[in-house]
């Protein structure tokens, strides 16, 4: 009997199929050799106990069939990359928190009298917010640097519109983490570099979270938030005086079935222990499975509304297809009419042209005259006197004047003597060749 684990690490997912028996030392051996971060490093979020031994068995851990869980840590590249990368901000971040140059003498010995000093540190206020708004730039590029195996527009909103971030929260099912600052408090900037930007934090934010930092001086970006928690009386404090608040101010949401719900609010600098265990990952666990059955319901009704609009674009694409294909052929057939129409309008005219000029039947006179019988498709015969100096073209437009024939679609044919003659071909031969009398039939060519 095996239990099926559901690995998560980095946005890859692994598989993995244990015996109840195995020790939880059997399962970081695997994880190493899959993902190659040391025993000593990884952290496994999704197990409930608090405390366990590395003899402990999968059963003893309490885990399911089918679980998640989330692998956290850094192989020993990483790791060493990381520490360059932290080097190198320190060195950044002393060098933006050089103050301007002065006289050595002058920096030391010499105060402004109308500077605003704070009570902790001696130093002007205005000195400590230049200095924070220098560092500030740095923790946000620092942020891009480390989350940069994620889709950064999506995951992280610094100084951003709350509502960009909730939106985006909305549309992933994702639980949204707000945090308050002011780039003038020091609280601030270190709840911001040394606990948002940890492993653990960042590893869940990859997965489970969408991440907003609003300044409290910033009025444009936090409105939507403050209008937000001003509605729930259990927090509308927080909004009473922005500026008097307990920064920072840490505020986990989730937005489910059509409503924002306020999974916690906490003041200050929180550890990291209270904010990763305690406060986010409860925060999966309670509300996590309610957003994912969201997400994949709502999959299951995108997939459902991209498939009838498929099947609606396929139909659409099918009658368009037919109709186009109905237009071309009412098209060939008006065309056809038109041409038909031209060809038997031409026809009219040319058999009153021929009826005006077509000449009158001699008279009996013997020797001055052929006496023609045709005999026609149809049975019917027409039997006409022609002067010797007719022409077979007189003939044929007899024949067209008194049966409406085509005469360029049929020939005339006698037997004796044996001839045919064609209207192109032959439409100047004389009808002297068939005098005295001569009995012809029409064919088709």
């Amino acid at each position: 009997m095996y239990i099926k684990l559901f690995i998560k690490h980095r946005g890859i997912e692994k598989q993995l199929e244990v015996r109840p028996d195995d020790t939880l030392d059997d399962l970081r051996v695997r994880l190493y050799t899959i993902f190659g971060i040391p025993k000593e490093n990884q952290k496994l979020l999704g197990i409930k106990k608090k405390q366990f031994n590395s003899d402990d068995t999968m059963t003893t851990l309490g885990f399911q069939d089918g679980q998640n869980l989330l692998l956290i840590g850094s192989t020993a590249k990483q790791i060493e990359e990381h520490v360059l990368q932290e080097q190198e901000i320190q060195k950044d971040m002393q060098i933006s928190a050089l103050s301007s140059p002065v006289d050595e003498y002058e920096q030391d010995f010499e105060m402004d009298d109308d500077a605003n000093y704070s009570s902790d540190s001696g130093q002007p206020q205005d000195s400590i917010m230049i200095e924070n708004s220098a560092l500030y730039e740095l923790f946000e590029q620092t942020l891009k640097t480390r989350y940069a195996d994620s889709n950064i527009d999506k995951l992280l909103f610094i100084d951003k519109p709350y509502d960009q971030a909730f939106d985006e929260a909305k549309r992933s099912s994702r639980i949204l983490v707000c945090v308050l600052y002011s780039k003038n408090d020091s609280d601030s900037f270190k709840y911001a570099s040394d606990i948002l930007t940890n492993d653990v934090i960042m590893d869940m934010i990859n997965h489970n979270f969408v991440l907003w930092m609003g300044d409290v001086n910033n009025q444009a970006n936090t409105r939507s938030f403050r209008n937000m928690l001003s509605r729930n009386m259990e927090v509308a404090h927080h909004v009473t005086n922005m500026q008097s608040s307990i920064l920072p101010t840490t505020c986990l949401l989730s937005y489910f079935e059509n409503s924002v719900s306020i999974i916690d609010v906490l003041e200050g600098v929180v550890d990291l222990n209270t904010l990763c265990f305690d406060k986010m990952l409860t925060a999966i666990e309670v509300h996590g499975p309610l957003l994912e059955n969201k997400k994949v319901v709502e999959t299951q009704i995108m997939s459902v509304l991209n498939q009838q609009d498929e099947r609606y674009q396929e139909s659409l694409r099918k009658d368009q297809e037919k109709k186009r294909h109905q237009d071309m052929i009412e098209e060939q057939e008006r065309v056809a009419r038109s041409l038909e129409e031209s060809r038997l309008e031409a026809l009219e005219r040319s058999r009153e042209e021929k009826i005006r000029t077509l000449p009158a039947e001699p008279p009996l006179i013997k020797g001055t005259f052929a006496a023609l019988r045709i005999r026609l498709q149809d049975g019917t015969q027409l039997n006409r006197r022609f002067a010797l100096t007719d022409t077979i073209k007189t003939l044929f437009d007899y024949i067209d004047v008194e049966k409406g024939l085509d005469c360029n679609q049929v020939e005339l044919v006698c037997n004796f003597p044996k001839m045919s003659f064609q209207y192109e071909r032959d439409g100047m031969v004389s009808v002297d060749k068939l005098a005295p009398q001569a009995q012809l039939f029409i064919k088709e060519k």
